[in-house]
């Protein structure tokens, strides 16, 4: 032990410290003599701070606390002061300066803050957008009340801007300007209308009702079915001919594959051989409230001279007829065809089949129809 040592320990004992210092032991075990205890030194007496052993002074081994030298990085430490870089940090020193309390000044700015880079230092930067206004210390003119952080600047709040919200727009704020702005939702999507009555589709920021795929008319001719048949047309069950030269009969069955009704020229016969002037299978009068496309499908059984008929669908609406369809002279067995008709806005609509000949047949069983069906898609009214 060194004299220098042996007289602090001496001199922390004759006050009493040792014993505040938790080392629980007398001032004779650290102040050795050369072989008494009343006096000299004993030079090769271990030095405590280099004895490889953690005192109970020491924050590690040989280092920290009162006595022995300050520590280095990573060795461990109770107070700044036990550390050679004078940073203590979760009970290690360290040499990191981001680990001192508070390393960084504080800023006024009401959406600026301080950060501390271990290589860089202290660097000045915005808090994260949407943050309310406040910065570390009082800013002096205050920030306005409600307001939010954008690039690190204090934008003024907007608002109210939920009144203009709806069930295709929301209300919001612009940051920026300060201001209102309405977004629409995009369009087609799915909403409820004002209420919450009606199922409808956002257009352009306003919730439409609409009635997906309504059908505005359908017949299988079985019970009411509300259509006039012109010679040769038929309506009844189906019944098979046994005349056609293209092996082209009338069906055996309606469409369903049963015994049931359908609608056609001569239903079981084949066509005379004396031309038709044009005669028509009409339906009746068919509502239509409402704006939207319309589209027509059916199921049909064709043999026709192409030469000398033909076989025509027309559509009554605004007051006049016209042609949209001609069908196929040959269709050998029942096959469903989809006609869209595009937009109509008639009140009132009305569908016709129509055949006519210009010349003599032979041998041929004409045409049949079955399970008619209108339907508006994406319709409003």
């Amino acid at each position: 032990m060194t004299p220098r040592l042996g007289h602090l320990l001496a001199l922390l004992g004759g006050l009493g410290l040792l014993g505040g210092l938790g080392l629980g032991c007398s001032i004779s075990e650290y102040f050795v003599t050369g072989g008494s205890p009343t006096g000299g030194t004993d030079t090769d007496a271990p030095d405590p701070c280099l004895n490889g052993v953690q005192e109970p002074w020491e924050s590690d081994v040989d280092c920290g606390g009162p006595i022995c030298e300050p520590c280095g990085v990573d060795f461990g430490c109770k107070v700044d002061s036990d550390c050679e870089t004078a940073i203590c940090a979760q009970g290690a020193c360290s040499d990191d300066p981001c680990e001192l309390p508070n390393p960084c000044p504080l800023v006024t700015a009401p959406c600026l803050t301080m950060s501390c880079d271990p290589e860089l230092g202290c660097l000045l930067g915005p808090v994260p957008d949407g943050d309310p206004c406040g910065g570390d210390l009082p800013a002096e003119p205050p920030p306005p009340a409600g307001g939010l952080c954008l690039d690190g600047l204090c934008l003024a709040p907007c608002g109210p801007c939920e009144p203009l919200s709806g069930p295709c727009r929301e209300g919001v704020c612009d940051p920026l300007s300060s201001e209102c702005l309405v977004l629409w939702t995009e369009d087609n999507t799915p909403c409820v209308t004002e209420g919450g009555v009606d199922q409808g589709l956002c257009v352009q920021g306003i919730c439409e009702s609409v009635i997906e795929d309504s059908v505005l008319f359908f017949t299988g001719f079985d019970g009411e079915h509300g259509f006039d048949a012109d010679e040769p047309w038929q309506i009844g069950d189906a019944l098979p001919s046994l005349c056609s030269a293209q092996a082209i009969e009338d069906p055996p069955a309606d469409v369903d594959m049963e015994s049931g009704a359908l609608a056609g020229l001569l239903i079981g016969e084949c066509l005379p051989a004396t031309p038709f002037a044009k005669s028509c299978l009409t339906s009746p009068l068919i509502e239509h409230p409402f704006s939207g496309t319309v589209d027509l499908s059916y199921w049909e059984v064709v043999d026709l001279p192409q030469e000398v008929a033909r076989g025509t669908i027309e559509l009554f609406a605004d007051g006049q007829w016209s042609e949209v369809h001609e069908t196929s002279p040959v269709i050998p067995e029942w096959t469903e065809q989809l006609i869209p008709l595009g937009p109509v806005e008639s009140p009132q609509i009305q569908l016709r089949f129509c055949f006519e000949t210009s010349g003599e047949l032979d041998s041929y069983s004409g045409w049949s129809v079955d399970n008619i069906e209108l339907t508006c898609n994406d319709c409003a009214p």
